[in-house]
């Protein structure tokens, strides 16, 4: 059934133009605004996935993303030196770590 809604929604390329609206406290409206953000939706849109039981997950924050790319430099730079070892030979390894 779900799938009959998704895929007749995506071949009619509908619109969304109709309201559903739920009372909820301020503290619950600021915790879903919240956990929308943190995954780069809108609320409405957070709201239809999950109705959908699908799990958005969160982006990574500016930290996250820096220690990401991060990591990245560090791979490329190990990935340079095993290149550059794998490019002596034998006795010129032995003088470096000697």
């Amino acid at each position: 059934m779900k799938e009959d809604i998704e895929n007749t929604s995506d071949s009619l390329k509908e619109t969304r133009n109709v309201f559903i609206g739920a009372k909820v406290t301020p503290t619950q409206k600021e915790h879903i605004k919240s956990l929308a953000g943190q995954c780069g939706m809108t609320v409405s849109d957070y709201i239809l996935s999950r109705a959908y039981n699908f799990k958005p997950k969160a982006r990574l924050t500016k930290e996250e993303a820096a220690l990401l790319q991060n990591l990245d430099d560090c791979r490329s730079d190990l990935v340079k030196y095993i290149s550059a070892l794998h490019g002596m030979s034998t006795k010129q390894r032995m003088v470096m770590f000697n």
